[in-house]
């Protein structure tokens, strides 16, 4: 299949030996289907015969009963005083000898034999089939009856008592057996194998034209019921089965097969699909010969043209093609030779799209890359920097919504070439990224120098730009990363850049270097991520406690539980630092269930000190709308057998606003097991007062950022006191943190706030050194005059 020649030689095959498959199943299909239909007709009919065969037995047997009951010489023998049990026997036996019958019997009416002439000794026993002798039937229906293990068609007609000498009813019963004989006659008259199935008796096949070894295998092959014909293989030869049912006088019907020899009805056919098989493969023959020839004679010159475009795909565009004078082949050759000198300047012209922009024409990313490749290699041997700048044009989004996209794309355009001219006089190498991006490279600069560049590109593009008769003025936000200080590759430095115009974008510097720190997704942030994640399943995280001040007298009640990270290679690192890590990698979850447990560890080693205290713990968003987290509390406060007063939870404004519904039905579940919950950094959020009123919460702490200038700014000071006032008004308790001095406490103090926390009353402390001030009394609030 690797050459035209041999496709164009399989499919003509392929072809042909599909249309005589098609041919040759239906010829087979159809044939079948009529030998099958004369199969089965042929089995029609010879029901029909043995069912006509059994009624004219049925009233030849009637006619000679009703002959025989008729008979004066066998009524005087039977109803004669004389007469006794074995002269009738004798008698009754010759008349029914002489009719052809087998068996002939006397019934009285009450249902007992009277005599019966194949079994004289069954005299007195009762009629094995009394539902025969109730009444006389309507027509000449085929009555069949088995008599130990033979089967009998029967007569039944009734013996009335004589006038001149009254005695019992009885009735004369007439029956032919059901035997081979019976099957064999069958059998010539219809040419089918007839067989007799009864299963009320042992053997089963009661009668069958065929051999005695097959009786068995047949008996547990057909089922007694009427139905159309179907395949049967006995003794490994199959035959096209036909079943007739026909009541009995018994429980079990008797059933009649007819078979009909699979290998006989079906010769001809046989016959007739070799034939067309033959036909079939002298034809495929003959056609594949033919076919051969055609696609030798196509191929032959292609093989020339392959061969030319082969050396065509390897580059030689001056390779002479072999051009017929006539035909397809000669006009597939020419147009072969234009399509070679098309290629030649198409592929210069893709050679300039992979590496320039169709927008501005200038170099793209692509292009960019390997320029920054290069100029790596160069400052490797020199020793120098490289600098790499992103800058994006700010609110570019609103001029293309506002103005519409042939504006944008007009602009883009006039900052291109603002920049290509800065190119060809300063030699730096500019481009476009995409979308609003464009990059510069500087070689051989350094960190102030890159930046005074950059503020020179930023200003020449912050003059007026005129699109589409609009005059429009454009800042550029622009990001900086250097070689070999933040990268070693064209990617990383790339990359590296847009992250620092990113931050420049979103601080609104105008210009940025790249910071690692800023970078979330650079390698010491992914390394920190990892560690927390150890560090928090393996519990080598711990908790300082920072004091709840009460301004009434001093006492200490409360402690908000603070987790330090004390890292083995980075030092002490500061929760604002990993705590939005945390939560950013869901890692949260597991640190919150940490700072649950020791707390709730430590409230217990107090208790059992002698120190009632009450502990907050702050819960993230992610805790905070998890409906597994007031079963988790529950769990280990049961577990350390601490009261659930002892415990408090702290959530942010903000957390509680993600989803107020959820946040309320969490809140409620832990208020119900005994819990109080305060509201922390309450201000910076959004909360409505609707909303605050339905939470079910306790306390409510005003946001440091407030406390820590109230002693500066009078409005300040307002907002404070309106938020003590709002608490108190709910019932809520009210904390202030972030108390650094004596002023602000004693502001507080003024307002009536309730509790502080800060520096000031005391910084976060071990649990044991918590449990020294308490004990020694050191709260760092003096008590209201």
């Amino acid at each position: 299949m690797q050459t035209l020649q041999s496709r164009i030689l399989v499919f003509f095959l392929a072809l042909l030996l599909l249309v005589l498959a098609i041919t040759l199943t239906t010829l087979h299909r159809t044939t079948y289907v009529h030998t099958r239909r004369q199969v089965e007709e042929e089995l029609a009919q010879g029901r029909r015969i043995l069912l006509d065969k059994l009624a004219a037995h049925q009233s030849s047997l009637r006619t000679i009963a009703d002959t025989l009951t008729k008979d004066d010489a066998l009524r005087q023998a039977i109803f004669s005083d004389a007469g006794d049990v074995e002269s009738i026997v004798v008698a009754l036996d010759n008349h029914r000898s002489r009719t052809g019958a087998d068996v002939a019997l006397l019934v009285e009416l009450e249902g007992t034999i009277f005599v019966d002439t194949a079994r004289p000794s069954t005299h007195g026993r009762p009629f094995p089939h009394r539902g025969l002798l109730d009444a006389e039937p309507i027509g000449d229906p085929i009555r069949i009856a088995a008599f130990d293990d033979a089967i009998y068609q029967l007569a039944v007609v009734p013996y009335y008592v004589p006038v001149s000498a009254p005695q019992p009813l009885l009735w004369l019963v007439l029956g032919m057996e059901i035997d081979d004989a019976f099957a064999h006659s069958l059998t010539e008259l219809t040419g089918l194998e007839t067989s007799f199935v009864f299963a009320g008796t042992d053997a089963g096949v009661v009668a069958s034209s065929l051999p005695r070894g097959s009786w068995r295998e047949l008996t547990t092959a057909i089922s007694g019921s009427d139905g159309g014909s179907r395949s049967l293989v006995l003794e490994d030869e199959e035959y096209v089965v036909a079943t007739a049912s026909i009541a009995t006088a018994g429980p079990a019907p008797l059933t009649a097969v007819l078979m009909r020899s699979a290998r006989e009805a079906f010769v001809d056919f046989r016959q007739l699909s070799a034939q067309a098989l033959g036909i079939t493969l002298v034809a495929a023959v003959l056609v594949g010969l033919g076919a051969l020839l055609i696609a030798r004679g196509i191929t032959r010159p292609l093989r020339g043209l392959g061969e030319a475009a082969r050396r065509i795909a390897g580059g030689d565009y001056a390779a002479e093609l072999p051009i017929e004078t006539r035909g397809e082949v000669g006009n597939l050759a020419r147009e072969l030779g234009r399509m070679q000198q098309e290629i030649r300047g198409r592929e210069r012209e893709i050679q300039h799209l992979a590496y320039h922009d169709d927008l501005t024409g200038l170099p793209n990313r692509n292009r960019f890359r390997l320029d920054v490749a290069a100029a790596i290699d160069r400052a490797q041997e020199a020793a120098e920097r490289v600098a790499v700048v992103v800058l994006d044009i700010d609110r570019f989004k609103d001029i293309n919504d506002t103005l519409g996209h042939h504006v944008g794309d007009r602009l883009l355009q006039q900052v291109a070439r603002r920049l290509e001219g800065v190119a060809e006089t300063t030699g730096i190498e500019v481009a476009r990224l995409g979308g609003d991006e464009f990059a510069a490279l500087f070689a051989g600069t350094g960190i102030e120098e890159a930046r005074a560049r950059v503020e020179d590109l930023r200003k020449l593009l912050s003059e007026p730009l005129e699109a589409a008769d609009i005059h429009l003025e454009v800042q550029a936000s622009a990001g900086i990363a250097l070689y070999p200080d933040h990268g070693a590759d064209p990617a990383s430095l790339l990359k590296q850049a847009e992250v620092a115009m990113y931050v420049a974008k979103e601080r609104w510097l105008g210009v940025s270097f790249y910071e690692s720190t800023e970078d979330r997704h650079s390698v010491n942030r992914l390394s920190l991520m990892n560690d927390l994640r150890r560090a928090v399943l393996e519990g080598s995280l711990d908790l300082a406690f920072q004091p709840k001040v009460s301004l009434a007298d001093g006492a200490i009640r409360q402690v908000e539980a603070l987790v330090r990270w004390d890292h083995p290679r980075l030092g002490r690192v500061s929760p604002a630092e990993f705590v939005p890590i945390a939560e950013q990698t869901g890692t949260v979850r597991h640190l919150t269930t940490f700072v649950l447990e020791r707390a709730v560890e430590q409230i217990a080693a107090w208790r059992g000190a002698g120190l009632d205290l009450v502990v907050a713990v702050n819960i993230s968003a992610l805790d905070l709308h998890d409906p597994t987290l007031p079963g988790r509390v529950a769990e280990l406060l049961e577990r350390h057998g601490v009261a659930a007063a002892s415990l408090m939870v702290e959530v942010t404004e903000g957390s509680i606003m993600a989803d107020p519904e959820r946040a309320r039905r969490v809140l409620g579940e832990l208020e119900a097991m005994g819990l109080r919950a305060s509201i922390d950094d309450f201000g910076t959020g959004y909360s409505s007062l609707a909303q605050l009123r339905r939470l079910p919460v306790h306390e409510l702490k005003v946001d440091r950022s407030f406390v820590v200038e109230m002693a500066r700014s009078e409005e300040v000071r307002l907002i404070v006191r309106s938020t003590i006032e709002l608490g108190h008004n709910l019932g809520l308790t009210v904390v202030a943190e972030g108390v650094e001095s004596l002023e602000t406490m004693e502001l507080l103090r003024e307002m009536g706030c309730d509790l502080v926390q800060g520096f000031h009353t005391g910084g976060p402390l071990a649990a044991g050194e918590l449990h020294q001030r308490i004990r020694a009394g050191s709260t760092g609030v003096a008590e209201p005059a």
